[in-house]
């Protein structure tokens, strides 16, 4: 049971650095706005309004992501459903902690394709009738801040994934060590002086 431990421990050391050097790289670009609207149920309100099918379908048709993502996807002819769907799962909306500022950030491939598509939810969202507008002659949702293209990867974290592998790794095989020893030190006791 013991070497067992201590090859499974290896092994997951191994497959954990393996694996993380054979993930993808995905990159994340936020952008912010302010909503024009103060309150937690106003905020979250105008968090859904910005995930929400008019806005998405909007971003879609603005970047014909139907027909850059047919050939990414392998698709003849990618649904526009389908195109929402995805670009919803690239989305991360949240609230910005201490403020009324709400962050859209988008999850791609690429640092530039993240930030595009960042910057176009953002611009779509303050474009539709689903945006608030002004009062008393004040403008509706400003955008703070513009998506930029970081070329750092968002994931995988490499150096935390292998680090989190050899641990496990390292704590399998310790126990396997453990247990081998304590096997020999019960043999040696079973055969005595």
């Amino acid at each position: 049971m013991g070497c067992l431990l201590i090859v499974g421990g290896a092994f997951v050391a191994v497959t954990a650095t393996f694996v993380t050097f054979i993930l993808p790289s995905r990159f994340a670009s936020a952008a912010r706005v302010a909503p024009a609207v103060t309150g937690q149920t106003a905020i979250a309100t105008e968090m859904q309004k910005i995930q929400s099918g008019a806005v998405l379908s909007q971003v879609a048709s603005n970047l014909t992501l139907s027909k850059r993502w047919e050939e990414k996807y392998k698709e003849a002819e990618l649904p526009a459903h389908v195109t929402e769907s995805l670009l919803k799962g690239m989305l991360a909306v949240e609230q910005v902690r201490g403020t009324d500022l709400i962050e859209v950030r988008v999850f791609a491939d690429t640092p530039e394709e993240a930030a595009e598509i960042a910057n176009e939810v953002v611009e779509a969202y303050r474009a539709s009738p689903l945006a608030p507008g002004g009062t008393a002659g004040k403008p509706g949702v400003a955008v703070v801040d513009k998506a930029q293209a970081n070329h750092r990867p968002a994931s995988p974290n490499k150096a935390l994934n292998i680090l989190g592998g050899w641990l496990a790794g390292g704590l399998l095989a310790t126990a396997g060590v453990w247990m081998v020893v304590l096997a020999f030190r019960r043999m040696a006791a079973a055969v005595g002086p």
